[in-house]
């Protein structure tokens, strides 16, 4: 070819069925995050000179490549009607379900690859490293107990009630009690219990949930005698304040306190406050904050002025400013683009502060206007520049930023 490319960042790069006419008009891939071919393409690979590759996967030759992103199942009947040995390659979850004949994986299986988390039965786990396989991730095997759970389970009074006594229960989640429990129920009816994820339940019950665990590695956390669990964000307004559900309370989620909250209220209707994740609060009401919860212990902002807070994807025009009477302090924990059109000096004098969990994307002029104002930074800020032309315009060689480049 009369103009080679260069090729730049491609996440994944498929040679399965790359032929030499193909890769013909590639001089050169640089930052490949996963490389895939086959034994008949392999010289392929090395003819277009990549560099900084991440991972690569042999395919078996013969084999057919399955691709899936998300969350892929193989069941007992998975491997039916298979004319050729299948090669799973899955970006997020691949789940072995209980009951999958091992001679099926090795009839129907000539690898998996797996970016994310590999769930496995424990007595399947053998069939599978005989296999070509390749994690980059979590690999976690289970007990095949009888009753097979995908997600979060919740104890609540009435599932445990319809189990029979003995119970064997895998859970490929998180387990959740958010009431206190029978603890002679949770002994009757739960035989043992694995669980993949974290276990939150009521200090009340842990040492009988804790005896039923097998194997079981993620984080077990209880909440405190007397206490309610708030499952979802609280916001405490003035109304919110005479509903609460108790007088001692556990947040799993963001609280925030609004700026009409009365002192006096928030000191009568709340006794004790654990915030396990972010904690917004006017700061006229800080001395009242510090009698209910171990501030040392949690991530609590203080706010003076108007609180935004960016929990999803926003992009601020130049608008957003137009009425607002003050400043602001700005919490970000999702993703907020701001527009390269909003000159720095409105940032400047318009926002007071800014927390960043997240991500930030900015134009370079209004960087240092933001980082100036930066009072968290747990989070990351994206330059990017202002629309360019087309990239063919300026390097015709170059192709940069591919997700999916298969050839």
């Amino acid at each position: 070819m009369d103009n080679p490319k260069t090729i730049g960042n491609v996440n994944f790069l498929n040679l399965v069925n790359a032929t030499p006419e193909s890769v013909a008009g590639i001089r050169h891939i640089e930052n490949i995050n996963v490389a895939v071919y086959t034994p008949a393409t392999v010289a392929l690979l090395h003819q277009m000179n990549p560099n900084n590759v991440n991972a690569t996967i042999e395919i078996p030759s013969g084999a057919n490549m399955v691709m899936k992103t998300g969350q892929m199942q193989v069941n007992a009947d998975f491997f039916k009607n298979v004319k050729r040995k299948i090669y799973l390659f899955v970006t997020g979850q691949l789940i072995i379900e209980p009951g999958v004949p091992m001679e099926e994986i090795d009839k129907g299986l000539a690898g998996i690859a797996v970016t994310g988390q590999f769930f496995c039965p424990e007595d399947l786990m053998g069939a599978f490293n005989t296999l070509p396989n390749t994690i980059i991730g979590q690999s976690v095997t289970y007990p095949p107990f009888k009753r097979f759970i995908k997600g979060d389970l919740r104890f609540e009074p009435e599932f445990l009630n319809g189990l029979t006594d003995g119970t064997e229960i895998c859970v490929l989640g998180d387990l959740l009690a958010p009431k206190v429990l029978s603890n002679e129920l949770l002994e009757r009816k739960i035989g043992r219990i694995f669980v993949s994820g974290d276990v939150i339940c009521h200090a009340e019950n842990a040492q009988a949930l804790h005896s039923k665990l097998y194997k079981s590695s993620g984080n077990f956390e209880t909440v405190p005698t007397g206490y309610v669990w708030v499952e979802k964000p609280l916001v405490l307004d003035g109304d919110t304040l005479d509903y609460l559900p108790g007088k001692q309370l556990f947040c799993k989620e963001l609280v925030c306190i609004g700026r009409e909250v009365d002192p006096s209220a928030l000191d009568q209707n709340v006794e004790s406050l654990i915030a396990k994740d972010l904690l917004l609060s006017p700061a006229a009401l800080k001395p009242v904050v510090a009698k209910k919860c171990r501030l040392f212990d949690t991530r609590a902002i203080f706010y003076t002025d108007e609180l935004w807070l960016v929990q999803d994807e926003q992009t601020w025009q130049a608008w957003r400013f137009d009425n607002l009477p003050g400043t602001a302090t700005l919490v970000v924990t999702g993703e907020l683009t701001i527009d390269a059109d909003i000159a720095p000096a409105v940032l400047s004098e318009r926002i007071s502060k800014i927390h960043n969990f997240g991500q930030i994307r900015c134009a370079p002029e209004q960087r240092a206007a933001i980082e100036m104002r930066l009072a968290t930074r747990e989070g990351e800020i994206e330059v990017v520049s202002k629309d360019e032309p087309p990239s063919e315009e300026i390097r015709p060689d170059y192709i940069g930023n591919v997700n999916m480049l298969t050839l």
